[in-house]
């Protein structure tokens, strides 16, 4: 038995536009590399897809870089050391 692949219709622009919208504003409510991994998924199909303006694709393609450093996580921020006027002492 072969499997037949699955077809799934392109999306209207439109309504990934608003989607990706949406997902944006909830990320600013509640940031998660999850939903910024979704965010970028769908700027990834903004930029390619055939029925989006190019004007339109252009910017998608740029902030798809800046959702994925999001999705990443946060960077490990440096340790700096408390200055010397708060250290301890030590006794001896």
């Amino acid at each position: 038995m072969t499997e037949t692949p699955l077809t799934v219709p392109q999306t209207r622009p439109e309504v990934l536009l608003g989607a990706t919208l949406y997902l944006m504003n909830a990320y600013r409510r509640s940031p998660c590399p999850g939903l910024a991994a979704v965010v970028q998924r769908h700027l990834e199909h903004l930029a390619a897809h055939p029925r989006v303006d190019a004007v339109l694709r252009d910017i998608a393609a740029g902030l798809e870089s800046d959702w994925a450093q999001l999705a990443a996580g946060p960077r490990p921020t440096e340790v700096k050391p408390a200055p010397a006027s708060l250290r301890r002492t030590r006794l001896h």
